[in-house]
């Protein structure tokens, strides 16, 4: 789940305005297309799993799977939480979770966490 600032960054390469407001910031990325939002929230969803911190810490080296169709690679960079999700952008810098937002909605069938830059499914 990317955070707050990932999704301004994303809107800042692809219009060069660092947009503060949160309207505004939700207007820009609307203006991408239903279908193209659709997609980029697609990407960060892995269907039919349950993946908690510690399974993604097992993990290095994960070709995922998303709800989009495309794939996310897992590389593990730390035991205390620090992963890359390479995406197909190959341009930009890979998202990475955040520490503190792991395992959030733990106990449910959704298990989410923050990492710092929306995932891509296209090179932008």
């Amino acid at each position: 789940m990317p955070t707050d600032r990932a999704f301004r960054v994303l809107a800042y390469d692809l219009t060069g305005d660092w947009i503060r407001s949160e309207r505004k910031l939700f207007k820009a990325v609307a203006r991408l297309g239903i279908d193209t939002v659709e997609t980029v929230l697609l990407y960060h969803v892995v269907a039919g799993s349950t993946v908690n911190s510690r399974e993604v810490l097992a993990s290095d080296g994960a070709a995922l799977t998303t709800a989009q169709g495309g794939t996310v690679t897992v590389d593990v960079l730390s035991p205390q939480g620090q992963v890359r999700l390479q995406d197909v952008d190959a341009d930009d810098v890979d998202p990475m979770t955040v520490p503190r937002l792991l395992d959030l909605n733990k106990g449910n069938k959704q298990i989410a966490h923050g990492i710092s830059f929306v995932l891509r499914p296209a090179d932008l």
